[in-house]
């Protein structure tokens, strides 16, 4: 009875073969497992990178639909005093007057801002820059947001004068030289801008500019 028992147990004992085997078959599992985690991991940090750049690039575009879409003919006084047309555009930096600046707080000012927007090549940025004030001095201090992700930056108008696509305006003929008086400078027809970004890759549009002067007395 004993031998029988002794020669049952030793036939339900692992061997060191089996032993290794279930071993190596355990590492093995374990190295997938890790290897599918990691894997995991990766693919959703780069998903979430992705989300985020295309996020950048449609808040761009939200800022800049909404800016184009309320522009007002009211020119400004800049900082020495002169005199600055209600849109200027040279080598793809624009500066515009704009209607619907929120006021939910009742602040003492006005419903217009100043706004500009300057694209920088080398570090791939756009800067949306406005001021608290239309008209303002030497002491006036700018708000900058940077845009970044930015590889391309395009902005034309359309003369109403000659149906012609400029990247300058005021147009040269209609420019002050030193002494002249001041004169109304007509808004131009159109807006056609062109943004490249990482996220959502070449984007263009063009915008309606309204052809009337805002009340000039808006502060």
């Amino acid at each position: 009875m004993n031998k029988y028992w002794l020669r049952s147990k030793k036939q339900r004992a692992f061997t060191l073969i089996e032993m290794l085997v279930v071993v190596a078959i355990l590492g093995f599992v374990g190295m997938a497992s890790f290897s599918m985690s990691s894997t995991a991991i990766r693919v959703k940090n780069s998903l979430i990178s992705q989300e985020k750049i295309i996020f950048d690039g449609i808040r761009i575009w939200q800022w800049l639909e909404r800016d184009m879409e309320q522009l007002v003919d009211r020119s400004v006084r800049g900082q020495l005093g002169e005199h600055e047309s209600s849109l200027v555009l040279d080598n793809n930096n624009v500066s515009f007057s704009k209607a619907g600046w929120g006021n939910p707080l009742a602040f003492t000012r006005s419903e217009l801002q100043r706004v500009q927007y300057r694209f920088n090549s080398i570090n791939g940025e756009l800067s949306r820059i406005f001021w608290p004030v239309m008209d303002i001095d030497q002491d006036t201090k700018p708000v900058i947001q940077v845009f970044s992700g930015v590889t391309e930056f395009d902005f034309q108008v359309l003369n109403a004068s000659n149906d012609q696509w400029q990247g300058v305006w005021p147009s040269v003929e209609n420019g002050l030289l030193l002494g002249e008086s001041e004169s109304i400078i007509p808004m131009p027809k159109l807006v056609r801008m062109s943004l490249t970004t990482d996220g959502l890759g070449k984007v263009s549009r063009q915008f309606l500019i309204p052809s009337y002067p805002y009340d000039n007395e808006a502060l």
